[in-house]
């Protein structure tokens, strides 16, 4: 690549990760100048792999601690920039050209650059889960990671936030790894920062521990220390939590907490939403659903549901709306959402029910606007 740019070199920590990690260097390497792999204890052709990508590989023992690993690969880096990723993330066509893109405005005041990661995905390919993170930054601003699990890239701000999606392509199962941990934190009396009670709170939640998660769950939503998105997501969870033991009156009052901090975010809408339905006020809960619509698009940097974002209110107004006996309404919604999920089967079954009440779903999608 040519060199009168700044230079950027990709950093990556694996293990066992021969079947992810063509994939992801097949998606990045000609953007880079370097890749550097520190392998913490392969025992398939991880390492192989990488040096058939030209990677400069290292190794070190596995110490239960993400930060360390990843520091270490970071103090291997030779270029002006480091860019990171895991494994399973890629880049995907039209990222490539946004990093291409990225890549000229490398120089400037910024110490680093941000990037959405698409986290997780239906089985249909639609988004689920995406939030923001450091993902390229400045090698002499000296940024270190903290944190044995879910570390985070400490070091100087601001940081610009760039258009280029990371995307994560899963294909094992997570496991009881961060769990474990965690516990044998918890073991040795070591202290947990707001974040470490958060994350730990997220992976019980995780393994259907809700007992545990709800009052580590509780004490982050108190913790006025705390990011105002972290607050939000923690009574999210905790709402969650109480959903899944049956307790509808504590899922409602968990949620609501968030109503004192800020606007009724579009994940909580949607979930009173769906209670209200479950408990036949379809008013009530086309009132919630049409509330997360007119949440104003834009990122909060925080964790993001994107159903909730996007087709998921229109889908349940359809549902609200036909029970009202609004039906040109509830269509309307219906092809809303299937902007987002045209193949969904809620979608093909709504289509079918509102030709046989005689309206056309290819001439009410092309309305401006809802119907009255």
């Amino acid at each position: 690549m040519a060199r009168d740019r700044p230079t950027v070199s990709l950093c990556l920590i694996v293990k066992d990760e021969e079947a992810a990690l063509p994939r992801c260097l097949d998606s990045v390497r000609d953007l880079v100048d370097e890749c550097v792999v520190l392998d913490t204890g392969s025992s398939d052709r991880t390492v192989e792999v990488a040096r058939r990508f030209d990677a400069r590989v290292f190794f070190d023992v596995w110490h239960d601690d993400f930060a360390r690993a990843r520091n270490a690969a970071f103090a291997h880096a030779r270029s002006d920039y480091i860019f990171w990723l895991d494994a399973d993330d890629i880049l995907l066509p039209a990222d490539r050209e946004r990093f291409r893109a990225l890549r000229h405005a490398l120089g400037g005041a910024a110490p680093g650059y941000t990037m959405v990661y698409d986290y997780a995905r239906d089985p249909r390919g639609i988004s689920v889960l995406r939030f923001r993170l450091p993902r390229v930054v400045r090698r002499a601003a000296n940024f270190r990671w903290v944190g044995r699990v879910h570390e985070y890239l400490d070091g100087p701000g601001p940081l610009e936030p760039s258009d280029v999606i990371v995307t994560h392509m899963r294909q094992r199962p997570a496991g009881d790894r961060n769990l474990r941990i965690y516990r044998a934190m918890t073991s040795a009396g070591e202290p947990f920062t707001p974040r470490d009670r958060l994350y730990f709170a997220n992976e019980l939640m995780d393994h259907g521990l809700y007992d545990e998660a709800i009052p580590l769950y509780e004490a982050s939503a108190d913790d006025e220390s705390m990011w105002l998105e972290d607050r939000l997501w923690a009574v999210n969870k905790l709402a969650e939590a109480h959903e899944a033991k049956g307790e509808r009156e504590a899922m409602r009052r968990a949620i609501m907490r968030g109503f004192d901090w800020d606007a009724p975010r579009p994940e909580a809408c949607c979930r009173l939403g769906y209670d209200a339905l479950q408990h036949g006020q379809p008013r009530a809960a086309a009132a919630w659903y049409d509330m997360a619509l007119r949440w104003a698009p834009g990122e909060t940097g925080g964790f993001r549901i994107e159903a909730c974002h996007t087709w998921l209110p229109h889908l349940q107004l359809a549902v609200c709306l036909s029970a009202l006996g609004q039906l040109r309404r509830a269509c309307w919604h219906n092809e809303a959402a299937a902007r987002w999920v045209p193949d969904d089967e809620h979608v093909r079954h709504n289509r079918d029910f509102f030709r046989s009440q005689g309206l056309d779903p290819v001439a009410i999608a092309r309305l401006p606007r809802e119907p009255d």
